[in-house]
């Protein structure tokens, strides 16, 4: 079409362009003038027709793949002000130094104050618990928690809760036997009588290409039942803010058929109201991995329709990986990790 209207006007203006000497030529010319421009007006019209209907085509793809593809990777300043703001709390919160600092102590890990902002330095004490401390050389280690002060020096390494560091210590912290078996006094409490404390892990074993925690992470679950096996969780946080005292384990020499025989149960009962929370969580996860993964799914299809590097072989592979992940959440099960006998307030024992 274009071609063709090329052509026509180049005939009309040869034709415009010409002089006639005779008037009985221009009167020929005139009709033939008058049949190029029809033609160029229609061919012309035909041009503006065909570009409407296909700017409209690449319009429509353009917004098929518009809200999942470019807007995913779009700039939203509400939420990079939102993220920012948390990074900036995190850098600021005190919480894991403070950690650390009781980890280093218990694991015999000697620090130094720096002259660096929130500097310390680390060196593996005389009396290290481990043969080897994760992260730390045997000639010690410079570091910081304040980011800006690592950014401006090199020699000092960032501790942030992603640090290799951290992580090796809260698995120390977790794998040891250390804390997992405690019998404390509860002189404060509000009620009185014996308590069960338990902490359960609800964890999956699943293949690691799954990345299950996206959905499922290991979650502790903390229970408090008391002598009658009734739920007092809701006294934690009491029991958190209050000074507690170490039992005399005599008490549990002295009485020990009858705590041979009550804990089994308090355990049981405990067991019973971590498996509702449990029920709870799976489901949670259940519900985050079908959003998230059939959401992905939903992006395939529609992508599946406009570009042909998308099979429907990719979209199959999606529900069986979205089936495996279901089918591991599912089998997620409780593991006992730590418990605690916690006597409230002074009572006697018969």
């Amino acid at each position: 079409v274009v071609i063709e209207i090329c052509r026509l006007a180049a005939k009309s203006e040869a034709e415009d362009s010409s002089v006639p000497d005779l008037r009985t030529a221009a009167d020929l010319n005139s009709a033939e003038t008058l049949k190029t421009a029809e033609n160029l007006k229609t061919a012309v019209d035909q041009l503006v027709s065909e570009t409407t209907v296909m700017a409209k085509r690449v319009r429509e793809t353009l917004e098929k793949g518009r809200d999942r593809l470019l807007e995913l990777n779009s700039n939203r300043p509400e939420l990079a002000r939102s993220l920012i703001a948390e990074i900036k709390a995190e850098d600021e919160d005190s919480a894991l130094e403070e950690y650390l600092e009781d980890a280093f102590d218990h694991f015999g890990v000697d620090t130094d104050t720096t002259e660096a902002k929130r500097g310390h330095f680390l060196f593996p004490g005389d009396h290290l618990e481990v043969d080897f401390f994760p992260g730390l050389p045997p000639t010690g280690l410079a570091i910081t928690y304040d980011r800006n002060e690592a950014l401006a020096r090199e020699d000092l390494a960032f501790i942030t809760s992603d640090h290799p560091m951290v992580r090796g210590v809260v698995d120390l912290v977790l794998g040891g036997n250390e804390g997992t078996v405690g019998f404390i006094e509860w002189p404060d409490s509000p009620v009185k009588g014996l308590a069960l404390e338990t902490i359960f892990i609800l964890e999956a074993m699943a293949p690691g290409h799954l990345h299950l925690d996206r959905f499922l992470a290991p979650c502790p679950i903390r229970i408090m039942v008391d002598d009658k096996g009734e739920d007092q969780s809701h006294l934690l946080p009491k029991l958190d803010a209050s000074e507690i005292d170490q039992a005399s384990t005599s008490i549990l020499e002295d009485h020990h058929d009858q705590f041979d025989k009550l804990i089994p149960k308090l355990l049981e009962a405990a067991m019973a109201r971590a498996s509702f929370r449990m029920a709870a969580l799976k489901n949670a996860a259940h519900k985050d991995a079908e959003m998230r993964i059939g959401g992905e799914r939903d992006r395939l299809i529609a992508l599946k329709g406009i570009n042909p590097g998308i099979t429907q072989a990719d979209i199959d592979s999606l529900d069986a990986f979205l089936q495996d992940v279901l089918k591991n959440i599912s089998s997620a099960e409780l593991r006992l990790d730590a418990i605690r006998l916690v006597i409230q307030g002074k009572m006697k024992l018969m």
